[in-house]
């Protein structure tokens, strides 16, 4: 490897000089030229430039290294349908820009618009470049200021061309100017009064009221009023050209297209293939129905959206009118007096009492005191009295208690006290039953005289054995059919 570099570097020697550490110079022993840092010697040798393939006159990828410096050089290898022409390119204001010869015109600018304007008496030229921007060219003042130009338009026309006569006709007028002192034009103006010109031929009629006769020869027949919108079209039976409307052969056209609709549209004849030049597709437009597409009654119920009748989309009547509906379904408004509302009544169960409520409400509305919903705020101070309380429902734990190992006893006034259990005397009393009780005993067996019977009402279903109510039980026609346990239907 290091008799190769040697190599490599001995050929470099030999082919190059270095001339004061400023300038090389490449090709047989020359030396540089002293305004040169780099002077190539040969007459039958070229230098080849990087050869590259560039994306576009700002392609700045293409070469690696980091930002371009102005004047770097190389050569662009093209291709076909390439935005640049191949040659050599240098980069300079931010894109690469071709070196232009007199062979390689193809490089110049490229002429984008070309537009020639009339205004009044002034022709103006104008050309856009490649950089967008317009560049007027007054020709008809350019012109005019042009000796050369004026000159040779004098010459085409003078006084003295041979053959040359201006006569004047029928509505046509000539008046001859001579030509002023030193000068050889002769000027003319011609007038034309259309008035005055009758045209024959073809085209007959004065110059302001013309008439079409024929067309290649062919008779042309005077339309009407009637005529309107018509096209003027060829009759092969009378042969002549009359107002008519143009007959296409549809079989005959070529590259037909289709007509297709989406689906808020349907054909009413045929189906669309082949029935235009160029493709095309028909939908209604989205909010494109409005007022006027909408026949009378055409928003049935079924095409309006649920919830989508607003408040504002509702006809309102006058002030305290309400919308109703009458006996053939139709709505409208009415005074809220004229409405009589349907009544019922409010009822109620054992625990309440009522005056009146026969018609009181809109809806049948029953009342009673809900289970547990009386609570001590609705209850008055001593409002539970002893035929309130049920029997053997007031619990030790409901008394207030005296001290410990006192008895509840009642005084001579009939009030419950607490006293000591040695305070008491018992007096043994006997109990005494009717004959709705049975007793064994008794005697001697309770404080007080006792006497026990059977409460009227007072035996309730839990009290009764199963099949106790035998038919000697039940009295003579008592029971009833609300009694009696139905069967199914019918």
């Amino acid at each position: 490897m290091k008799k190769k570099l040697l190599l490599a570097s001995t050929v470099f020697m030999a082919l190059s000089t270095t001339y004061a550490q400023e300038g090389v110079g490449i090709g047989k022993s020359i030396l540089p030229d002293a305004t040169a840092v780099l002077d190539v010697g040969a007459t039958n040798k070229g230098i080849l430039i990087p050869r590259v393939t560039l994306t576009g006159e700002e392609d700045n990828n293409t070469i690696t290294g980091g930002a371009y410096p102005e004047s770097l050089l190389v050569y662009h290898l093209g291709g076909n349908n390439h935005p640049l022409t191949k040659g050599f390119y240098f980069w300079s204001g931010g894109k690469w820009n071709a070196l232009v010869s007199k062979t390689s015109t193809t490089t110049s600018e490229v002429l984008t618009t070309l537009e020639i304007s009339a205004d009044g008496e002034k022709v103006v030229l104008t050309y856009t470049g490649e950089d967008k921007q317009p560049v007027p060219i007054a020709v008809s003042d350019r012109l005019q200021k042009d000796p050369s130009f004026n000159a040779y338009i004098k010459s085409l026309v003078t006084s003295t061309a041979a053959g040359v006569e201006l006569v004047a006709g029928d509505g046509i007028t000539v008046v001859a100017v001579p030509p002023a002192a030193g000068e050889t034009v002769t000027k003319y103006t011609i007038s034309a009064n259309p008035v005055g010109i009758t045209l024959a031929g073809d085209v007959t009629g004065k110059g302001t009221e013309t008439v079409v006769e024929r067309i290649n020869g062919v008779n042309v027949a005077k339309p009407s009023d009637a005529d309107f919108g018509l096209a003027l079209v060829y009759d092969e039976t009378t042969k002549t050209w009359k107002p008519g409307k143009p007959k296409i052969d549809n079989t005959s056209v070529t590259d037909k297209a289709n007509l297709t609709v989406d689906s808020s549209l349907d054909f009413s004849n045929g189906t669309g293939t082949g029935a235009l030049l160029s493709a095309t597709g028909l939908k209604v437009k989205a909010g494109g129905i409005t007022d006027t597409h909408l026949a009378v009654d055409a928003v049935t119920t079924t095409k309006i959206a649920a919830n989508a009748v607003t408040t504002g989309k509702i006809k309102g009547g006058t002030v305290g009118q309400v919308l109703v509906s009458d006996a053939s379904g139709s709505t409208e408004w009415v005074d809220q007096t004229t409405i009589v509302p349907k009544l019922e009544n409010v009822t109620v169960d054992g625990s309440l009492d009522m005056t009146g409520g026969a018609g009181a409400v809109l809806a049948a509305t029953g009342l009673k005191v809900k289970a547990g919903g009386i609570a001590d705020t609705h209850l008055a101070v001593d409002a539970v009295t002893t035929t309130k309380i049920a029997d053997k429902n007031v619990t030790s734990a409901k008394i207030a208690g005296g001290t410990d190992g006192q008895v509840l006893v009642s005084d001579a006034t009939g009030a419950a006290k607490w006293v000591n259990q040695t305070a008491i005397v018992p007096a043994s009393k006997t109990v005494i039953v009717d004959n709705s009780i049975e007793l064994i005993g008794g005697v001697g067996a309770v404080l007080a005289d006792t006497e026990l019977k059977v409460k009227a009402g007072g035996i309730a279903d839990t009290h009764l054995a199963a099949d106790a109510v035998t038919t000697t039980k039940i009295a003579d026609k008592n029971v009833t059919s609300a009694k009696i346990a139905g069967g199914t239907d019918g």
